[in-house]
């Protein structure tokens, strides 16, 4: 019975040997494309052959692309490949996402970093701004003051509108979404168009540090019914899918 078993396991060895000097060893139990292991991993049966893919290379390098139809909209890039973020869209607009370290007491992420170059202007003025649940606040815009938000409570989407007629960009809408678990910074031009809507279920807040201070007898302030769509044509309706 031993010797029968000690043979067995010989013979596998030798044809798992076969297989390697072949380069056709099936991966491991949990292993997928060149050993690895998580997302990588996958099961071919013996009708196919396991795709060779080195570490880094794209699974499209050595699998066809299908015809699809429809094809739908591809998604644009938001980061390079060294992790800097790509145009959002609107020329002078800036967009950060500080980390939010989290631990079991709750958690914490950078409001202001004087270091940063998002803060390079002066604090001159801070605002506290509350948006109910259902509720957008705007559209406004400011041909004097750059606007700096700094969002980290509820469920918001700030929509921006180019409104400067020698802009690159010029009547480019962008829209981006904050909430707890993704915080962010971002930065509104002067002649950009802004409004945001709470679409959650409690009240969202956000920070504004404009770069000139409110002057109550002579506001830098204008503002657009964000339900007159003759004026920005934007539909405010949030859908899912």
């Amino acid at each position: 019975m031993r010797k029968s078993l000690e043979t067995t396991l010989e013979q596998r060895s030798a044809s798992a040997r076969r297989d390697d000097d072949r380069g056709t060893r099936s991966p491991r139990s949990g292993e997928g494309y060149d050993g690895l292991s998580g997302r990588h991993a996958g099961t071919l049966d013996s009708r196919h052959s396991w795709p060779t893919c080195k570490l880094g290379r794209r699974l499209t390098d050595v699998v066809s692309k299908p015809a699809v139809d429809p094809i739908g909209t591809r998604d644009r890039p938001h980061r390079s490949p060294d992790g800097q973020l790509v145009a959002l869209g609107i020329d002078g607009v800036v967009l950060e996402r500080p980390p939010r370290h989290v631990d079991q007491r709750g958690s914490l992420f950078e409001a202001v970093s004087f270091g940063h170059p998002f803060w390079s202007e002066p604090i001159v003025h801070c605002e506290w701004v509350v948006t109910a649940p259902g509720m957008i606040k705007g559209w406004g815009m400011h041909l004097e003051s750059i606007d700096r938000y700094v969002v980290g409570t509820g469920r918001i989407r700030v929509v921006l509108y180019d409104g400067r007629v020698e802009s690159p960009t010029f009547q480019n809408l962008v829209q981006f979404h904050f909430s707890d678990e993704s915080p962010g910074w971002l930065r509104i031009p002067t002649g950009v168009w802004h409004a945001s809507q709470n679409y959650g279920d409690r009240n969202a807040i956000f920070v504004n540090f404009p770069t000139e201070p409110h002057h109550y007898d002579d506001p830098d302030k204008y503002r657009i019914d964000p339900y007159d769509r003759s004026e920005i044509d934007f539909d405010w309706t949030i859908r899912g899918g």
